[in-house]
């Protein structure tokens, strides 16, 4: 299936990217994932062989700010060793950048259920947006120079820009604000990653998106959602409706006065249903309804005996609806594995305020 920017599909995922990768730790170069090089926890590979001089006890998912008080440090070992981290990752995101703009046979071939319009859409990547976690403080900003640099030294040539979005963690959250229909004088909004959710009250004025107001993170719900797992996905599901509910009603302080809540979820829609993928807990959920917005919807209304729709969409794209909506731009989300988006022209998009405000709830 061509490739739909504002329609992705589990083929659009490059996680599954396939790279030529000569690591002397494990001898002679071989074809590995761009998910096991530029997922959290490869993140935290590289910092486990260095965790002495860095001084750091665990990488338990904290890896960004773990790493940003490592540069910042005025030890200069522990500086430049952080810094040597950050460098190496971002010439791993800046090999993968270079071989999707550069479209070779050999990667071509690699990734049989990509067409031609894949790899003619990345051709016309000019500028691409680091946004997640991994993307935040100084740490994002040697990620994105050093795969910039890589680009600039690449076959494909230095027409493509790297750099880290504003407000980088959040752009799911913001892509989410920005989806809420008109007429909302604020609402709830939620980041459901494989990691953890975040939540968010947006609030708007004049119709723009003003502040976005963040409640405290929560664990993202975990069970085995395997076919052979029964009432796992199950589990997963009443979970989320759970954590949706009780983010809505604990908030009685300060009532929302809408009624629909908009969450990026990690794993791609097709409406309000999960698309078939070959892996990720979310997209087991398609086995509860026929329409999981619909079943949540329900499941949460009942819990606060009022009427609320919740609305699903696609992580990566929601993150690329918290930027100008412009068709050469791409959205790379550095999280726990890697996600993409596209920017879509001629969405009805709530408009961002210049004074927009971020601030904890």
């Amino acid at each position: 299936m061509p490739l739909d920017p504002c329609h992705l599909t589990p083929a659009a995922s490059l996680n599954r990217a396939l790279l030529a990768w000569d690591d002397s730790a494990t001898g002679p170069a071989t074809d590995v994932t761009a998910n096991s090089l530029l997922s959290a926890a490869a993140l935290g590979e590289m910092i486990t062989r260095f965790r002495s001089i860095l001084r750091i006890d665990s990488a338990n998912g904290a890896l960004a700010d773990e790493l940003n008080v490592c540069l910042d440090s005025p030890d200069e070992p522990i500086q430049a060793v952080a810094e040597r981290i950050a460098t190496s990752y971002g010439y791993r995101l800046g090999r993968l950048l270079a071989m999707l703009r550069s479209g070779d046979p050999a990667s071509r071939a690699a990734r049989v259920d990509w067409d031609d319009s894949y790899w003619d859409h990345w051709a016309t990547i000019s500028r691409v947006c680091l946004g997640g976690g991994l993307a935040s403080g100084r740490l994002g900003e040697l990620i994105a120079k050093s795969a910039e640099a890589v680009l600039s030294r690449s076959a494909s040539g230095s027409s493509c820009a790297v750099a880290v979005a504003a407000y980088a963690p959040l752009l799911p959250l913001i892509g989410a604000a920005r989806s809420v229909p008109d007429g909302a004088g604020s609402a709830l909004v939620l980041d459901i990653g494989h990691t953890k959710v975040r939540y968010a009250m947006a609030d708007y004025q004049d119709g723009a998106l003003i502040s976005l107001r963040q409640l405290t993170s929560v664990r993202a719900p975990e069970a085995d959602t395997s076919p052979s797992a029964p009432g796992g996905a199950l589990g997963v599901a009443k979970a989320l409706a759970d954590l949706v509910a009780a983010a809505f009603a604990g908030n009685a302080r300060h009532p929302i006065p809408g009624d629909v809540i908009v969450a990026a979820i990690a794993t791609y829609m097709d409406g309000g249903q999960p698309l078939p993928a070959p892996s990720g807990r979310y997209s087991q959920l398609r086995i509860i309804s026929a329409d999981l917005s619909q079943w949540l919807s329900q499941q949460v209304s009942q819990q606060l005996r009022r009427p609320v729709t919740v609305r699903l969409m696609h992580d990566g794209s929601s993150a690329a609806r918290a930027i100008p909506a412009d068709p050469g731009t791409a959205v790379i989300m550095l999280g726990t594995s890697l996600g993409v988006g596209y920017p879509c022209p001629g969405l009805a998009l709530r408009p961002v305020s210049p004074a927009l405000r971020v601030s904890a709830y």
